[in-house]
């Protein structure tokens, strides 16, 4: 992705946090993870959950499977209170990867349109709720 998607993709993710949390945060492209405090990490799909977990406990990381690493950012909390008090003021690293195949690895339930449209929620069950997710 180029510097401007990889801007507007951040804006999107700022924005559904809000909406779905109600919490504002700040969402920077990143080239790599310099912190030597480290504590939160959140890998937007499967492969890229793996490989954060594997760069936080120090695995030994092949240089095929970095290369599949497809974006790297930092979240900040507008409001660190809004963190659990252990993590306050800290970043939360987040990635999206693809697969061995070159495909996103998604681990989030689709929904298709009609589905949408008979849900009596507005919100659907898979999205964490902001107790659950702050918690």
């Amino acid at each position: 992705m180029g510097r401007p998607a990889l801007t507007a993709l951040t804006r999107v993710l700022e924005k559904w946090i809000a909406h779905f949390l109600g919490i504002g945060v700040t969402i920077r492209p990143q080239r790599e993870i310099d912190d030597a405090h480290w504590v939160w990490h959140v890998g937007l799909d499967a492969e890229a959950s793996a490989l954060l977990n594997d760069l936080y406990n120090r695995a030994d990381v092949d240089e095929d499977r970095m290369k599949r690493l497809l974006c790297l950012f930092q979240l900040d909390f507008a409001d660190p209170a809004a963190m659990r008090p252990a993590l306050a003021g800290r970043p939360v690293y987040l990635a999206m990867a693809m697969d061995a195949r070159g495909f996103g690895s998604a681990t989030c339930r689709t929904v298709s349109r009609p589905q949408r449209m008979r849900s009596a929620s507005r919100h659907s069950e898979s999205i964490p709720c902001k107790k659950c997710l702050l918690a």
